[in-house]
């Protein structure tokens, strides 16, 4: 997988044993991070149970810090699938 953008990522943010999350290259707004599982896959729908469990966890991990850095007012939570 030397051709993935996401791996040998050097500044990850939080993580977790199924998961990762790293500040997005091109951000919309202040502290616009990605969550990404660990395992190559398509899209969410192709994750274990447990990988699901991990990015959830991650995603409640990564607005407490979100929350602490940023003070947003709000948040906008996407994921894309497919084509």
């Amino acid at each position: 997988m030397d051709k993935c953008v996401f791996c040998n990522h050097e500044k990850i943010i939080l993580e977790n044993q199924l998961a990762f999350a790293i500040y997005d290259k091109y951000p919309v707004a202040s502290g616009h991070m990605l969550i990404i599982s660990r395992r190559h896959i398509v899209d969410f729908f192709e994750a274990t149970k447990e990988e699901r469990q991990a990015l959830n966890e991650l995603l409640d991990e990564a607005k407490a810090w979100l929350d602490d850095k940023f003070q947003p007012d709000g948040y906008n939570i996407g994921m894309n699938c497919g084509v």
